[in-house]
């Protein structure tokens, strides 16, 4: 049995501006009133107008409370049975793979997304990795990927990370082909390699079971064992937001703080091995043992979240999670008014000034058009929570807590691109880091990431 981890890299994608999915989306709010989580500047008509429909003669705003994650998903790899689960906020789940029917899948271990949401299987029973679009097609990504690979990561350059079990080594994917080369190897620093896992400044973390110790590489593949005491069967490891390191084995999952300080975080498990962080900082632990997933509060509390011997759940492995769609109900301010839903953006009411005529009214595509002006932000799980208000200058302020080491802000103007860059450097006034940002044409995302 090989398993491990991993957690959501990022945002799906979106079909069209304001009108379609936008997954892994958190709409930001433009002028802040109450859980305001929504920036959207409309058109404004004086009456007797012919037209709405894209006219801007002056600044209406349009303000939505924060959306509830209206399709939150966590992914187990069902090793025992070939199959990939699904399971929603509620742990109701769903079969989202199965081999020969949708893919192949060989007693499927680590689990990653990239960018655009697609999700990364690593078949230990066959040596390949397998990718499936958010749609559930699967095709083969690479049909060579070393001696039993187990955990999956991404670093920053979009580069695969394969951990191989049996060949003691890292293998590295650099290209859309699945091709790649060894990027660390032999006995010295490797021990049945298993859980990968980056930190801020974009070293890569691996849990060794077989050794028993966690080994730390640099970008240029130099290895130096970080923690080794106590460490016999470590499996999977994961970061939260503020850079503690959690690391699963036998029946525990065991904390290091950022000074290296070592305590119990859970106990309890059978076999404690897949980690992921949601977006509020509760961890999940696949307990390979009793076919169930736990779910474990910021504060250590640990409750079984889905799963269970007559469930379908085979002997969990790697899990990951990804918080897509979101569901969003307006409220009128200066104008404007309606509801929406599944972020298809179904107007009720007018927008525009409250004398505007005619009304844009119904339709799931109604806002076409209809704003000229957006920024949202995207969470990422384990991040420190990204909030946006209106200043007295009518900018927006894209703010988070300090201190949070290792996490840069990136913007990106279309979710259906990758094409994630840097934000301007933040300030940091010791409780808040934040950017200021003019009204943009069009669309804005923002998101914390690790280097």
């Amino acid at each position: 049995m090989n398993d491990c981890i991993t957690t959501e890299k990022g945002p799906s994608f979106s079909r069209s501006p304001l009108t379609t999915d936008f997954a892994d989306l958190t709409d930001a709010g433009w002028e802040s009133v109450g859980n305001t989580d929504v920036t959207s500047f409309g058109p404004s008509v004086k009456s007797g107008a012919k037209s709405v429909f894209g006219a801007v003669l002056a600044a209406a705003i349009l303000l939505l409370p924060r959306p509830a994650a209206a399709d939150w998903a966590l992914y187990a790899s069902s090793y025992g049975n070939n199959k990939i689960i699904k399971y929603d906020t509620n742990g109701v789940a769903t079969v989202f793979a199965t081999n020969g029917v949708n893919g192949i899948l060989n007693q499927p271990n680590g689990l990653v997304f990239d960018d655009l949401g697609n999700l990364y299987v690593a078949n230990n029973g066959n040596n390949t990795i397998e990718k499936y679009d958010p749609q559930g097609n699967g095709t083969l990504f690479a049909s060579s990927a070393g001696s039993n690979p187990n955990g999956l990561a991404f670093d920053s350059l979009n580069h695969l990370f394969v951990a191989n079990y049996v060949g003691n080594s890292l293998f590295r994917i650099t290209n859309a082909l699945g091709q790649g080369s060894v990027f660390a190897s032999g006995s010295a620093v490797l021990s049945d390699p298993q859980g990968l896992a980056f930190d801020s400044a974009g070293n890569l973390w691996v849990a060794n079971p077989y050794g028993g110790w966690i080994e730390k590489f640099d970008p240029q593949g130099n290895g130096t064992k970080v923690y080794s005491a106590n460490l016999q069967g470590v499996s999977c490891l994961a970061f939260d937001a503020v850079g503690n390191l959690y690391a699963s084995g036998g029946n525990v999952v065991a904390k290091f703080d950022t000074q290296g300080n070592r305590t119990t975080f859970a106990s309890g498990f059978s076999s404690a091995v897949g980690l992921a962080f949601d977006s509020t900082g509760n961890l999940y632990v696949a307990d390979y043992g009793t076919y169930v997933i736990k779910k474990v509060t910021p504060q250590g509390a640990v409750t079984t979240f889905a799963g269970g011997v007559n469930s379908g759940l085979r002997t969990p492995t790697f899990i990951a999670i990804r918080e897509t769609r979101y569901q969003d109900t307006w409220f009128k301010a200066a104008a404007g008014g309606g509801t929406s839903t599944n972020a298809e953006f179904t107007l009720n009411g007018t927008t525009g000034q409250l004398d505007a005529s005619p009304a844009m009214t119904g339709g799931p595509y109604g806002l076409v058009g209809g704003f000229w002006a957006r920024v949202s932000v995207v969470p990422t799980p384990g991040a420190p929570a990204l909030t946006i208000t209106v200043t007295t200058t009518n900018t927006a302020l894209v703010s988070w807590p300090s201190p949070s080491t290792g996490w840069t802000l990136q913007q990106n103007s279309d979710l259906t691109t990758s094409n994630w860059v840097a934000s301007p450097a933040p300030t940091d006034n010791g409780t808040m880091k934040y950017v200021i940002v003019n009204p943009p044409t069009g669309n804005l995302f923002f998101r914390l990431k690790q280097p």
